[in-house]
């Protein structure tokens, strides 16, 4: 072996330690980190820190070879480590020349020595075992081998790795194992060239477009840390930062946080450095609509699809995705469910969590304060509930490795640079925009989507109001576009809107957000069957308002989901200005639908029947939505009816959803209204184990601090209450409360027998929210006295609950 070649895998060679002491050696075998070790000398650690360049590092497993005794470790935030190179040779034979680097001093010795030299031994291969398919199985040496040379790198004469020391043979020869046998040197070489082809691939698909020739670079505020750009925080900053693992991007709708993922993907893809990151962006929307049932499904059949490979289970895509070399790009996390509770969002972002792997880099884009416009921000600054999103992330992740930022809206210059670089007539443009009389157009100006809304919109139509909603500037929108397609299709617009209404609605109640052709046909079908130029989808495809999406031809998408959360909108507010409630009882409307459903109904005159029904209508869900939309119209004016209601209404989920609306226009008594009074939603119609009711009230009573003891004292005398019902909400309720009292009074609960299962079901899962420690005897004993399996799986995911809590 020559000098530059041994000297070279000298630094290549690493040596392997638990929190005390050696426990191995291991070699470099990428630039980037990836260090093969043998597995036996881990087997029982829970950390282990490698020694590089003199400082120890904490290692994470990539990979363990399991029908082998050989592990590839990965240590995070190297690009250009010395690294020893793999032989593709696999005749190997007895009398064959080697050398061995292993360390020159006893385990023992390290105490006086920390800094062992490395030792060049020359051998030569005793024997060779070959397996039934007549490959290696593993080697001999003609060497002994000590304490600490297990992983030990094991060379031939032209310096190439040929395999590692796994143990010492009885009569002290060492045995090999021939790693590029395990499919080591494949396995890289081929997720290597995987990633080179999707990112060759990615940067020629985006090259081609013409979306970056009028992108504005966006400004983000730091939580905590001033503003900046948003693509040189990302770039410069956090991915350079192996602390951080997961960054969230918060931003208003339409503010750009999809272009930017785009953009993001084009700068990384097109930046020759090798150890640059590879973005892979998956769009959230396509998740609940996909055959997949869990986020790692969906996950595996998309980075599947997207790199042309099948991987055949989550085990062989999580190697590649802690591999170091992705940047996994999460878009929409408010689109991965149509259902807007605390409930849901929860479950969503468990499957989130559920994807991380150690070497993974994850990015989140969500609509800040999940789906509250600007105003709503506004008017909740001193409300005491956090942010559901932002709650989450600190409660279900580490929170040291989760940095939060927030986009900026546009300023006056972004504005002006935007139309600039779209149409030749943006100093008119730019006037109309910044014309007092219009005195609110120049805040809506400030979002990326609605700009370009005005753009395409304000040359040709004269604006004669003063104020300009979100829901008027895409009507207008909508209209010119439906009186462009009228020489077309020699639709009106009323069909057209008609048309618009039925697909997204319909969309909305299969849960999804684009329209696959079974659903076109479906519509179409019913709406017009004697059009001939309604015989195909193809008459929807040509619409200005839906695009494709690169991976799937076959659904559409709307250029955004704001024009698809107008369409359904729409198509409620023409109902309820009919008097029909059907529509408006089917789902629990989300904040941005429930926004343009106000403003359509404020310019119609129609508000006034939500107040009616809120009061008077028989149908409970429609009570639920009505306290809603009252909520988020942020008009004060509601309090009282609103108040009134609350006192009047006898069903759980109305009353939770009033004490809501009335908490959000900053009357703060509500709740405390809403709990002291539990004993009387006794009508409540929907009552099983897993019903909606138990999201219902997850979602309504979030978790609570400063609770008044008076009130903590009322709700549990109702564990006592004769309806049974009411007794599962006291104790689902006490499951929020922070409170030693509430644990006790749950744990008295739980140990009744003479409750019922359903009820200390509740019990269980209050206490695994409560996450109190001294619940635990109560909850194993309970695992080992009762039979019921229900109940028993229910106190084993509290105490797994509580435990995951402690941790955190």
């Amino acid at each position: 072996m020559t000098f530059a070649r041994l000297q070279k895998n000298t630094k290549s060679t690493v040596l392997i330690w638990n929190k005390k002491q050696l426990i191995g050696t291991g070699v470099i075998i990428t630039s980037y980190g990836l260090i093969v070790t043998c597995s036996h000398i881990h087997r029982n650690e829970k950390k282990i820190y490698v020694e590089i360049n003199g400082r120890k590092i904490e290692a994470n497993v990539y990979k363990i070879y399991t029908n082998k005794d050989v592990t590839v470790l990965k240590c995070l935030g190297f690009n250009s480590l010395v690294h020893a190179d793999l032989s593709d040779n696999r005749n190997l034979f007895v009398g064959q020349n080697v050398y061995v680097i292993s360390p020159s001093i006893q385990q023992d010795d390290y105490a006086k020595d920390p800094a062992p030299n490395l030792l060049t031994i020359a051998t030569s291969i005793a024997q060779v075992l070959l397996n039934k398919n007549g490959d290696i199985k593993h080697f001999n040496l003609t060497m002994p081998v000590k304490s600490g040379d297990s992983g030990s790198g094991i060379f031939d004469d032209k310096g190439m790795l040929i395999g590692i020391i796994s143990t010492k043979m009885i009569d002290g020869v060492a045995a090999a194992i021939p790693i590029f046998f395990n499919n080591i040197n494949a396995d890289l070489i081929f997720n290597l060239k995987l990633l080179i082809r999707y990112k060759k691939k990615i940067y020629y698909y985006l090259q081609d477009q013409d979306i970056f020739k009028k992108y504005i670079s966006l400004r983000c505020k730091i939580k905590g840390n001033g503003t900046c750009s948003l693509s040189n925080f990302v770039i410069n900053k956090w991915l350079k930062d192996n602390s951080k693992q997961f960054l969230a991007i918060f931003g208003e709708f339409g503010s750009g946080k999809s272009f930017f993922c785009y953009r993001l993907s084009h700068l990384l893809t097109a930046n020759p450095d090798p150890g640059t990151k590879i973005p892979i962006v998956i769009k959230l929307s396509e998740f609940k609509g996909s055959n997949q049932p869990t986020l790692k499904q969906f996950l595996l059949a998309q980075i599947s699809e997207k790199l042309g490979f099948h991987f055949f289970d989550w085990e062989a895509l999580a190697n590649l995705l802690n591999s170091g070399k992705i940047l996994l790009i999460y878009d929409g996390f408010e689109e991965m469910s149509l259902k807007a509770s605390r409930f849901h969002i929860l479950d969503n972002f468990k499957e989130i969590i559920s994807t991380f792997t150690p070497g993974l880099k994850v990015i989140l884009t969500c609509r800040t304060h999940y789906f509250r416009s600007e105003e709503e921000e506004k008017l909740l600054t001193k409300s005491v509930r956090p942010d559901v999103v932002e709650s989450l992330l600190m409660e279900y992740s580490n929170p040291r490795s989760v940095s939060l930022i927030y986009l900026l809206p546009f300023r006056k210059s972004d504005v002006k640079k935007y139309l600039t670089l779209s149409t030749d007539h943006w100093r008119s443009i730019y006037a109309k925009i910044n014309d007092p009389k219009f005195y609110n157009l120049t805040d809506l100006a400030k979002r990326p989507i609605l700009l370009n809304v005005i753009a395409e919109t304000i040359t040709e139509l004269d604006f004669t109001e003063n104020k300009i909603t979100v829901t008027s500037l895409y009507h207008r929108y909508v209209e010119l576009c439906f009186s462009r397609e009228y020489a077309r299709t020699g639709m009106s617009s009323e069909k057209q809107f008609e048309l618009m209404e039925n697909l997204a609605f319909e969309a909305y109640q299969e849960k999804i957000n684009y329209l696959t052709v079974d659903l076109m046909n479906k519509v179409i079908s019913i709406q017009n069957p004697h059009d001939s130029f309604m015989d195909s989808e193809l008459f929807i495809r040509s619409y200005p308002f839906f695009k494709k999406e690169e991976d799937n031809h076959q659904n559409l998408h709307f250029i955004h989901q704001s024009f698809f959360e107008f369409f359904v909108a729409k198509k409620i507010a023409s109902s309820i200005e009919a008097r029909y409630h059907k529509l408006y009882s089917t789902e629990y409307l989300t904040t941005p639908i429930d926004k343009y459903l106000v403003e359509l109904l404020e310019s119609s005159g129609t508000l006034k029947v939500i107040q009616l029904w809120l009061s008077k209508h028989q149908d409970v869900n429609v009570r639920m939505n009505c306290a809603v939309t009252l909520g988020r119209t942020g008009r004060k004016e509601f309090i009282e009816i609103l108040n009134n209601c609350l006192l009047t209404e006898k069903d759980i989920g109305v009353a939770g959803r009033i004490s809501e609306a009335l908490h959000s226009l900053g009357s703060n008594e509500s709740l405390n209204t809403f709990l002291y009074n539990i004993d009387k939603y006794s009508e409540v119609e929907i009552d099983t184990g897993k019903s909606e009711s138990h999201s219902l009230l997850y979602d309504i009573v979030q978790p609570l601090e400063n609770i008044d003891s008076d009130i903590v004292r009322k709700i549990i005398m109702n564990l006592n209450h004769p309806n049974p019902r009411i007794r599962k909400f006291a104790v689902f309720i006490l499951g929020r409360i922070q409170s030693p009292l509430a644990t006790e009074s749950l744990l008295l609960f739980l140990r009744n027998k003479h409750e019922t299962i359903r009820a200390r079901r509740y019990a269980a899962a209050a206490l695994g929210y409560i996450g109190d420690r001294k619940s635990l005897k109560v909850l194993h004993s309970i695992i080992k006295e009762e039979k019921n399996k229900y109940f028993t799986a229910e106190c084993i995911k509290a105490i797994k609950r509580i435990k995951e809590k402690r941790k955190l």
